[in-house]
């Protein structure tokens, strides 16, 4: 279709080996008696050597630690509370829809090199981005992220089960939202009390939108009910200053 090309994976070629040569069996230099000797000898200045260092070290740090043996005291500061929402792509990460050769929106791959993005797969998703553009099926995006090697996880059912794994998880997911589009659930926040899913809009980008949770169950049923997550470890949590000194 309009050129396009598969996704092809880097595969490893050969690694490029070198024959250690020994010599000859009645070579003296390198085998028998003479070469147990030098092997040991070489051994004993190895070991004399790290012996050094450690010395060497152990004075440095004595040197630098000076005389003062007081006690340090400090207090632990609280957790902050989990980030919301959990798949907290930053902004300057968001990917916009884009129109492909054939003058078709790429909302479902703009949706998944979001959620690539997130998943630290970052130089696989600028791959997709530059291979795969215009509509697409999940049926045949499957097959593209088969011929991929990509692991990853669906459901067709519109099950709310597979969101609360996705979010639970923070790894998200892409998934039919709004008619004849794709877009990024990056997870349930809590608000006033209410659950409400947040959405990743690639016509959108740069912030994030809330439905209540049964509204948004209801509607995405409606839409298709497909989603679908890559396995692979999110990002990791924003850090933050566990303890301060007294």
């Amino acid at each position: 279709m309009g050129g396009i090309q598969e996704l092809a994976t880097t595969i490893a070629g050969p690694h490029q080996g070198h024959e250690l040569g020994l010599g000859s069996p009645n070579d003296p230099c390198v085998c028998g008696p003479a070469l147990v000797v030098t092997v040991i000898s070489f051994r004993n200045e190895l070991n004399m050597i790290h012996k050094k260092l450690i010395t060497s070290c152990a004075l440095l740090m004595l040197a630098l630690a000076g005389c003062d043996s007081g006690v340090v005291n400090v207090r632990a500061l609280p957790t902050p509370a989990p980030e919301r929402p959990p798949a907290n792509l930053p902004i300057q990460l968001h990917q916009r829809n884009w129109t492909g050769s054939l003058g078709q929106g790429s909302c479902v791959h703009a949706s998944l090199v979001n959620h690539l993005r997130w998943l630290n797969k970052l130089e696989l998703g600028e791959r997709w981005r530059a291979t795969y553009a215009d509509g697409e099926w999940d049926s045949r995006l499957r097959d593209r992220l088969d011929a991929a090697g990509i692991d990853y996880s669906y459901t067709l059912k519109a099950d709310p089960r597979f969101l609360d794994w996705a979010s639970a998880t923070r790894r998200g997911a892409i998934l039919w939202w709004k008619p004849a589009h794709c877009c990024t659930f990056v997870g349930w926040i809590e608000r006033d009390g209410q659950q409400f899913a947040a959405i990743l809009d690639n016509n959108y980008p740069g912030r994030f939108e809330l439905t209540p949770r049964e509204q948004f169950i209801r509607l995405w049923a409606g839409y298709g009910g497909f989603a679908l997550t890559v396995l692979n470890d999110p990002s990791s949590s924003l850090p933050y200053q566990s303890y301060e000194v007294l």
